[in-house]
């Protein structure tokens, strides 16, 4: 508002005021940020995962042009999130497999809905997925032994199926251990 007050120089003077509503429409002139740059989170394999993270952007603009949209742009593992585009709340949009991938890293974007609309610069989101236990352990193949004598032994073959072989009873002493993969 502003309060505007006339006088003239006659005598007696003569005044007159009056009030007037200004209105200053908003130019979309600022982009839209984020405080921070990056952030990581860690994730569990094997499940999904609803909002696991959530992003947040400023804008100091005002109205239509301070009002933000979320997304996660194309590139590694785009296809394995989502965003709500109103509240920036990332979440899983398959289970994750830690032996297929152990990490993603997710770009996100806030646009504001201005005109011309403008655009943040990226959010990197690092998704570190943790390993569950869902695999059985294998057993290693064991060296080829001779064949020829008389105790049985077992040997894992790469077909998985366990068969018997013929080893010395020395040798036996010497293969004291199966070895384990984890």
């Amino acid at each position: 508002m502003l309060c505007v007050r006339v006088e003239d120089g006659g005598s007696p003077k003569k005044h007159d005021e009056s009030t007037i509503m200004v209105h200053v429409d908003d130019v979309n002139d600022n982009a839209p940020y984020f405080n921070t740059t990056s952030a990581k989170v860690d994730i569990p394999e094997n499940t999904i995962v609803n909002s696991f993270y959530t992003v947040v952007a400023f804008d100091e603009d005002m109205g239509m042009n301070a009002h933000l949209e979320y997304e996660i742009a194309a590139g590694t593992g785009s296809d394995k999130f989502s965003i709500n585009s109103s509240t920036g709340s990332v979440s899983t949009a398959i289970k994750l497999d830690r032996e297929a991938a152990s990490s993603y890293t997710i770009t996100v974007y806030a646009k504001d809905k201005g005109s011309p609309s403008l655009k943040s610069q990226p959010f990197i989101l690092v998704v570190s997925v943790s390993d569950a236990n869902d695999n059985a352990h294998r057993l290693q193949s064991l060296t080829t032994m001779n064949r020829y004598q008389k105790d049985p032994v077992l040997e894992l073959k790469s077909s998985k199926c366990l068969q018997p072989i013929w080893i010395s009873e020395a040798m036996q002493r010497l293969c004291t251990a199966l070895v384990v993969e984890i």
